[in-house]
């Protein structure tokens, strides 16, 4: 199998409802979109997505895109 790694980040979109008042979280960025399209385009590929996140619930909702099989958690210590 052919596995393709994208480096990049996902960012914060906040959209505003249709009645104005509510804002809804959803991710978006060009990295992320070119793994989750090339994923859709070639479903045989092996599409890794590599990016950096926190430990707060934002990045919590993040990693809860890829599913609970694919998301995999690497800690490092800051490096000054």
């Amino acid at each position: 199998m052919t596995r393709v790694a994208v480096v990049g980040e996902c960012m914060v979109e906040l959209r505003r409802s249709g009645d104005g008042a509510t804002l809804t979280q959803t991710f978006s960025g060009d990295t992320y979109n070119a793994a989750v399209y090339l994923k859709r385009s070639a479903p045989p590929l092996d599409v890794v997505y590599i990016s950096a996140l926190g430990d707060d619930s934002i990045s919590a909702a993040m990693r809860g895109l890829l599913g609970p099989s694919r998301a995999r958690r690497r800690s490092r210590s800051p490096r000054c």
